[in-house]
């Protein structure tokens, strides 16, 4: 996408940031550190587990950011160790980031604040999100001259509505994220990329 690590409000360029990135060797262990090494990363710090397939299942596929499932790239990031903490699920559908503080960072700010940058890019348009997010989405849709959609839960759903609408962004608090510019589908890496 155009404006891949540099997008303004959403973070710095990749060149001059420190990421630390988990996937608990899910699909990200490999080919992560390629997408960051190509974009220009100036410094990646994996971050990975070291589970069995069992385990891998029942602590990531669709928990991955429980807390008790995040505590080595908090820690990390706590120590200073890294600018930004991105976590991905086992097939990088969904990310979620961690501040520079070792803070968890909801999903439902994540979608505000890229509906803010998209909203800027595009100038209008409208943007999706779920029934679970805060009125931040919503509030920061709405100041920015888009139209806000609330909808049930569910990719399905997300990815018929992203194109009945030609909506520009959706967003849900578990981490999925949909961009026009990539089908209308939900993708891990953009977002971090983005951000």
């Amino acid at each position: 996408l155009p404006g891949a690590g540099r997008a303004g409000s959403p973070g710095v360029p990749l060149a001059s940031s420190r990421s630390s990135l988990t996937g608990n060797r899910a699909a990200p262990s490999g080919g992560g550190t390629m997408v960051w090494a190509n974009a220009g990363a100036a410094r990646l710090t994996p971050t990975m587990g070291s589970m069995n397939s069992k385990e891998f299942y029942r602590r990531c596929i669709g928990r991955f950011c429980m807390p008790e499932n995040r505590k080595k790239i908090v820690a990390r990031m706590k120590k200073g160790e890294a600018d930004i903490g991105i976590a991905f699920d086992g097939d990088v559908d969904r990310c979620f980031f961690i501040d520079d503080k070792g803070n968890f960072v909801p999903g439902d700010f994540i979608t505000a604040l890229f509906a803010e940058h998209f909203l800027s890019k595009y100038g209008k348009g409208i943007v999706l999100y779920d029934v679970r997010a805060s009125w931040a989405v919503k509030d920061t849709v709405e100041k920015n001259k888009g139209k806000a959609i609330m909808m049930r839960v569910g990719h399905a759903f997300f990815k018929q509505k992203m194109r009945e609408e030609n909506a520009i962004f959706g967003g849900e608090v578990s981490g999925h994220y949909y961009f026009k510019e990539n089908f209308n589908c939900d993708s891990g890496i953009i977002p971090a990329l983005l951000m």
